[in-house]
This record gives C-alpha cells, structure tokens and sequence, in this order.
C-alpha cells in the first residue's frame, strides 16, 4: 500500500503519512485507533487483539495522548532527547526518584540537586520580568 493509498483509506493528507514516518508528527488518539481498524480490516490477528486492548482502555489511555501535547512535555521532550545516551539515563532516573519520593533521604538529595537550578531560575524570571511575583511591603504611615 502506497503512502497515498493508506492516506487516503484514513481519509487524512498523503502528507500526514509522512511526518508520521518521518517522526515530525504524531497522529491523534482517535486517528491511532482508526490505524488499528484499518489493521483489522487488512486481516492482522495482532492487530485485532491490540485493538481490544485499547478500546477496553481508552479512557486511561487518552490522558497519555493528551498530555504529550502539552508545552511543558514537549519542551521536556525536546530536552532530553538532545541530551546523550547516559545522560539520557540519569534523567530517566531522576524522573523515577521524584515519582517515587516515599523517604527523607531522597527528598533531600532532590532538594540538593535542584537547589541551583531553582536559584538560576528564579533568577532569570526576574530578570525577564522584574517586580513580578514580589509583594510589595505596606507603607509605614
């Protein structure tokens, strides 16, 4: 099956097939399960077994969809991915230890490692908006 052709059977541009094989673009949740169908259609037994799962479990499985559209997973997205293999790694394991957060030792070396970078930050919005999120102390009369 062609690009044109599978576009067309989806009823979607040649050029969404594209970005999506080209990885510039993510179909939406309910075009992913129209792929599945399509799948089914075609005769794939995985296919069709994959696609009972997730009907079974769209309303846990949109939230996930939903969420990569946000900016700050995007932008988180587009940081990690330039960042090399093993430092690809610490940061998947950082993720895990902020999720699992459960004793003071790791909630202290959070703190610890995040504590520049907070300081950096807050610092640069300051300097991006000044007086923004001050407040003012009130006037001694």
């Amino acid at each position: 099956m062609t690009q044109v052709e599978f576009a067309a059977a989806l009823k979607v541009a040649p050029t969404s097939i594209h970005r999506w094989e080209a990885g510039t673009g993510s179909p939406e949740f309910e075009m992913v399960v129209s792929l599945w169908s399509l799948a089914i259609e075609r005769g794939s037994p995985t296919s069709r077994e994959f696609s009972e799962f997730l009907i079974s479990r769209t309303d846990a499985i949109r939230p996930l969809f939903d969420a990569k559209e946000l900016p700050e997973i995007q932008a988180l997205d587009k940081e990690i991915a330039a960042l090399p293999v093993e430092q690809r790694q610490l940061a998947f394991a950082f993720v895990q230890m902020l999720r699992q957060n459960t004793d003071e030792i790791t909630d202290k070396i959070i703190r610890v490692i995040l504590e520049p970078w907070t300081h950096k930050r807050l610092r640069n919005q300051e300097r991006q908006y000044p007086g923004r999120g001050r407040k003012k102390s009130p006037e001694v009369k």
